[in-house]
């Protein structure tokens, strides 16, 4: 049980960083390049990369 809910935890926080990611990427291709949205989007590739990190971190400790 305890291996669901820390997986659901991280997809759910991959699926709202990938989210970060396409709203950044959409706002510079509409409005252009400013430093908000740049930061928005690499907010968003930290979190997912960070996500993926964590998830096979705790894979291994719990096999």
């Amino acid at each position: 049980m305890k291996k669901r809910i820390y997986r659901t935890r991280y997809i759910i926080g991959m699926i709202g960083c990938l989210l970060l990611i396409i709203s950044g990427l959409y706002n510079i291709i509409t409005y252009g390049l400013s430093f908000g949205f740049v930061i928005l989007s690499l907010g968003g590739c930290i979190g997912f990369i960070g996500g993926i990190y964590e998830a096979s971190r705790r894979k291994k400790n719990f096999n």
